[in-house]
């Protein structure tokens, strides 16, 4: 338990909370304290006379400080709090100047919802009691700034409350000094303690002065012998700061506002003048000081929000030598320059508030950087044009256009539609919304699409037979620049075809027409409906002629690496590497009879009968056509021709030489039926583990032999075919594949979450198998671990342990530190200011020991004036007896056994068995016909509590027997607790007093303390414990609110809910069953019932009986001319709302018609009607 408690007594509250931060936030163990008992009680000895320097050596190095603890929270959440820390004295004698430190924090200003700070008036005002009302007062003596002195506004009375403010408190007015432990410390510009930071003549922390000009105006002339009335002498601008005015004379000088009726609000404008002091004009805190001879001063800081005339309130005649003086600084400050444009035009929206920074002395608008930053008031907003939005026309996106050139189409959907506030939106017919429907369609992409251009066909590569032929094909822009995008790839042109020379290459075994006809097939095979195109292959032509027509020779053929399109009908020579197998052999042996018998010729003559040859060559018809479609060719064929057995034999009996031309004309000339045709497969599903890849076919149809067209589906009659085919049937790679995550171990705070990762693999057979880990790459494993909830965590309140408590016995207290805590999420924990007050642990509560032993001691003096035989006295008595006089002490005791009770004297013990002195059963010591020696200190011990009685005797023996005195306090009974929570106190009157034969004298204080009494308390704490939440009301405001009757407002007043600590918090927290009214009605002339009239309307007529004109009346109050019931004005008459006008005769006048409505009366034929016929006179007679 820490002593320090039992050291200090009742030293005040501040000295209390010192004490419990020395006990508990240091933990300054007992034998410590014990230890450095005597220096500590110096300590505190000087804390409670107010000095700074306790005793203590000066040599350092015959004393330590302990470490610093933690900086307590900041007494305030905005506005310049204070925080202090503390330490122990670790060894010899440390002075006190060393044991806390201070600084400032929480320099933030405070919102308007938030407290600033707590104000010497409201120290003062803690005083009140009854009518008497006390306020701040501010002593002339710096030496006393931070003593709280305070005045009786209706007495006058001027008493200093406390040798100290609260710390934190501001040293006085417009200082940034503050108060600390009774003494002004100083406070820089930048809110630091200690800091030698300071403003510039332009209010700018540490700055050069040079961003403002001083002004010092021209001094102002009293008008000689004026003696009342006010002048306004100067109109400071708005922002001016360091204003100061100087006046001598007996008039005052003062200031007030620009606006209407600023004259009420405004310093020394009325007779009486105002006393010296601070006050609030036009919202700016003014200084006014009086001084000797007439000397007047006031002091405006600034900047001054608005501006602010200088003026001089007459109460005598002006001399000819009274002037006025003054000056003040024009630098820059921000000022709301209106509103800006809103948001929106209906439907609700926001405008801000623009502020700019202003020149004091032009006004003018300039750039922000010349305004001090830190002091850009916040921006405000409010709502405008709330009215709801009428119906207007809403149009979706435009849609891709349809083409990416040659002109397409856009396309967007157009409907009429209302906007609700609430974010919704309804349809309307077209008709309900104005203006022009906005277009549905529109052309885009207008440039030509790029085409193909293609050159001149080459010459054939043969010069006989059929051979190839080229051409150059590019995509080409309207621009005409070639590109290489743009150009449908269907409609490309063929950059090559087959040509034929019509010359046929001489061979007697037609090898041209075979290898055209196998050429042929190679061409116009690959259009068919096979799904897959033609791969490179050899392709041989016919032998051709033996190079001898007897013995030994060779024949060769021409062997080629072709690839054929499957629908493009194109073939494409390639590089013999490129086709797969041996390549055919293109020369071969004939097989000839030899050159020996050239005679004996086995086919007979060539010649016939007559000398005409036999064998000739011959037309034999025509070959198949070479397509079915699209336009093939065929050829004609020459055979030899045997004219004598008329028949075609073998080309070898014709002479070759001689044999005819072979011809080719084209056939089957008409387009072929659409087909389906593969032309490509798609992408494959997979890189591994086996895909798949979908055919793309397309409907196309073959106009010719180089023209395939890609038409509509519905063309071809057959069903779209499906195919796929397998791919990348390969194993793919292992590789990690992480798991779900875990939930979070912390839901703030930087907590962690966990997953498995594991190592899989894809088969051929698309299979996912769990593979070892090994077999992925350990380098891109992912983490299995991770940050979590990186997010700060809502403050709490942290209680640490209870001290002991303050009592071994009975009723005590026992407290404890409460501290509020942040984890971050950084995984720190630090002190913080923002937990939730209301829901704060109790610091303190009640601890209860075992009941104390008490003996009921009667401190009074008793003086025997007559010899007695036995008197009886009680613990706690001096008395003052004759010898042979036997006493009996008793000693009343509460929870104890009287039986155990034990009597010392002079300290040494009193055993029962003494003859004289007897211990009775109730424990009263019996002293036996007392002589000199036994004189002295009789103590009553029960336990570790005792009492003594103090023996005295009577110099001489001549007393007579009778009466004794007593002197001692006479206690009345405690007063009731002075309030019922929050600690307060009990009084009584203690009064010294002699008892002579039952009858009481009252006695000087000093006549009981001369006898060596104790005055006991007369004035105990009690109600310790923290109040509950209660609503809190200020005054009643003027009745200015809503008219409800007749004469009848409501007035209005603040009401709030308050804790324990006089904290203000949300009023959920207080009973809303007791919560005080917060509107009251009110009588007030503003709501006067009165009729509010129009002007009167023009005359329906010009002259005649019938003229009449009308206007409107309205029932309003008088005050505000908002709407009232009609009946509250009935009772002040209703005005007339029409009355007859022109009534002067129509006679010598033209015949007019006299109303608007003439022309119907006579197609309604109602001129027959004398009042008619004078209204419509004109219509009628016509």
């Amino acid at each position: 338990m820490c002593v320090i408690m039992n050291m200090i007594g009742m030293a005040g509250w501040r000295r209390f909370l010192l004490m419990v931060f020395v006990c508990l936030v240091l933990q300054v163990p007992f034998n410590h304290v014990e230890a450095r008992k005597d220096n500590t009680l110096r300590w505190l000895a000087a804390l409670r006379s107010n000095n700074s320097t306790p005793v203590s050596s000066s040599d350092p190095s015959t004393y330590n400080y302990t470490e610093w603890e933690n900086w307590v929270p900041c007494s305030k959440k905005c506005g310049r709090g204070l925080s202090f820390r503390a330490r122990g004295c670790a060894r010899g004698a440390c002075p006190s100047a060393g044991l806390i430190t201070y600084k400032t924090c929480n320099l933030q200003p405070c919102t308007e919802n938030e407290q600033e700070e707590i104000t010497r008036d409201q120290q003062c005002a803690a005083f009140d009691a009854g009518f008497l009302k006390w306020s701040a007062f501010a002593v002339a003596d710096s030496m006393a700034r931070c003593s709280l002195t305070c005045r009786e506004q209706i007495t006058g009375l001027i008493e200093q409350k406390g040798p100290k403010v609260l710390d934190g408190t501001l040293c006085g007015p417009d200082m940034l000094d503050i108060c600390i432990n009774g003494k002004c410390e100083p406070v820089g510009c930048d809110g630091q303690l200690n800091s030698i930071s300071k403003l510039d003549r332009c209010g700018v922390c540490n700055g050069n002065g040079q961003t403002c000009q001083v002004i010092k105006g021209q001094p102002f002339k009293l008008k000689s012998g004026k003696s009342q009335g006010v002048d306004v002498v100067y109109t400071f601008p708005q922002g001016a700061t360091n204003i100061m005015i100087r006046y001598r004379g007996n008039n005052y000088i003062g200031v007030r506002g620009t606006m209407l009726g600023a004259e009420r609000r405004g310093l020394n404008q009325f007779p009486p003048a105002s006393r010296a002091g601070t006050y609030m004009v036009s919202g700016t805190r003014v200084r006014y000081m009086t001084e000797r001879r007439g000397k007047k001063r006031i002091v405006v800081q600034g900047p001054i929000p608005n501006a602010m005339q200088l003026t001089v309130m007459f109460v005598s005649p002006a001399t000819e030598l009274e002037y006025v003086y003054y000056n003040y600084t024009a630098g820059y400050y921000w000022k709301e320059l209106g509103w800006s444009e809103c948001s929106v035009s209906c439907n609700g929206g926001e405008k801000g508030s623009l502020i700019s920074c202003v020149s004091v002395e032009s006004g003018e608008a300039l750039n922000d950087s010349f305004c001090d930053q830190s002091k850009r008031p916040k921006e405000n907003f409010e709502h405008c044009n709330n009215q709801v939005c009428p119906p207007r026309w809403h149009t979706n996106p435009w849609s891709d256009c349809s083409t990416s050139c040659g002109q397409g189409v856009q396309q967007r959907i157009v409907t009429c539609s209302q906007d609700l506030p609430d974010g919704q939106s309804i349809s309307k017919v077209y008709q309900a919304c104005q203006g022009q429907r906005p277009p549905s369609q529109k052309t885009c992409n207008p440039q030509p699409c790029p085409h193909w251009l293609t050159g001149n066909w080459s010459e054939c590569s043969v010069s006989c037979g059929d051979g190839i032929t080229t051409r150059y094909v590019q995509c080409q822009n309207h621009q005409e620049v070639v590109v290489t995008t743009g150009c449908d790839p269907e409609t490309q042109p063929d950059t090559q075809k087959t040509c034929s020379t019509r010359i046929p290459c001489h061979s007697p075994k037609k090898p041209i027409l075979e290898s055209e006809e196998e050429f042929i097939q190679v061409e116009t095979g690959a259009f068919n409906s096979g799904p897959e195109s033609s791969t490179p292959s050899f392709v041989t032509g016919k032998f051709g002629d033996c190079s001898a027509t007897c013995g030994e020779a060779v024949k060769t053929r021409l062997v080629t690496c072709k690839v054929a399109s499957g629908f493009s009908q194109l073939v494409t020579d390639l590089p013999d590497f490129e086709c797969t197998g041996s390549k055919p052999e293109t020369t071969v042996a004939c097989d000839l009879p030899s050159c020996e018998n050239e005679d004996n010729n086995i086919f007979g003559s060539d010649y016939g009968s007559g000398g005409i040859p036999r064998y000739m060559w011959r037309f034999n018809g025509h070959t198949e056509c070479s397509l079915s479609c699209a336009g093939g060719y065929r050829e004609s064929i020459v055979s030899c021709y045997d004219y004598e057995s008329t028949d075609f034999v073998s080309d070898v009996f014709c002479d070759i030489d001689n044999k005819l031309p072979v011809y080719r004309d084209l056939c089957n000339d008409f387009p072929c039926p659409p087909m389906w045709q593969l032309v490509i497969y798609r992408e494959c599903s997979a890189t591994c583990g086996g895909g798949v890849q979908e055919a793309h076919y397309l409907c196309m149809q073959k106009f010719g032999a180089n023209y395939v067209k890609t038409v509509h589906d519905y063309m071809c009659k057959e069903p779209k075919p499906t195919s796929t085919r397998p791919c990348n049937e390969v194993p793919c790679d292992a590789e990690w594949v992480p798991g779900e995550w875990s939930m979070c171990s912390r839901e703030c705070g930087n907590g962690m979450r966990r997953r498995m990762v594991y190592c899989r693999q894809k088969t051929v057979d698309r299979q996912i198998v769990e593979v070892d880990p090994s077999l992925c790459p350990a380098d891109q494993k992912p983490r299995e671990t991770e940050d979590c909830n990186q997010i700060d965590c809502e403050p709490e309140w942290i209680a640490k342990e209870w001290s002991d408590c303050s009592t071994t016995c009975g009723e005590g207290q026992r407290i404890r530190v409460i501290l509020c805590v942040q984890q971050t999420g950084s995984n720190r924990v630090e002190i913080v200011s923002t937990c939730d007050w209301d829901q704060m642990p109790n610091r303190s509560e009640i601890c209860r020991q075992k009941k104390c032993v008490e003996i009921l001691g009667n401190n009074t003096s008793v003086i025997q004036t007559k010899r007695m035989n036995k008197v009886r006295l009680q613990i706690g008595n001096t008395a003052k007896l004759y010898k042979g006089t036997t006493v009996l002490i008793k000693c009343p005791v509460i929870n104890f056994k009287k039986t155990n009770l034990l009597w010392t004297k002079n300290g040494i013990p009193i055993s029962r068995g003494d003859g004289k002195f007897q211990i009775l059963q109730d424990g009263t010591l019996k002293v036996l016909a007392i002589e000199k020696e036994d004189r002295g200190i009789y103590t009553c011990h029960a336990g570790d509590v005792s009492e003594d009685f103090n023996l005295l005797l009577h110099e001489n023996d001549d007393g007579l027997s009778g009466s004794t005195s007593a002197i001692g306090w006479d206690k009345d009974p405690w007063s009731s607790c002075s309030v019922t929570c929050g600690s307060g106190f009990k009084s009584r009157n203690v009064t010294c007093t002699e008892t002579h034969d039952d009858k009481k004298e009252w006695l000087p204080d000093q006549d009981c303390l001369d006898f060596g009494i104790k005055r006991p308390n007369d004035t105990i704490p009690c109600n310790k414990g923290r109040c509950a939440n209660q609503w809190k009301v200020e005054p009643w405001g003027s009745c200015s609110g809503k008219c409800t009757e007749s004469y009848t407002a409501y007035k209005m007043r603040r009401v709030y809910c308050e804790n324990g600590d006089g904290v203000m918090i949300q009023g959920k927290n207080c009973d809303s069953a007791n919560k005080p009214k917060r509107l009251y009605p009110c009588r007030t002339m503003r709501c006067r019932p009165e009729w509010r009239k129009t002007k009167w309307s023009e005359c329906s007529a010009t002259c005649g009986p019938y003229g009449f004109q009308t206007r409107k009346i309205d029932c309003v109050y008088g005050g505000t001319k908002g709407s009232a019931p009609t009946n509250f004005c009935n009772a002040r008459g209703q005005p007339s709302v029409i009355q007859q006008c022109n009534q002067q005769s129509c006679e010598n006048g033209p015949c007019k018609d006299l109303a608007h409505y003439c022309p119907l009366v006579k197609q309604l034929d109602l001129c027959n009607s004398d009042s008619y016929q004078i209204q419509c006179c004109q219509s009628c007679s016509t």
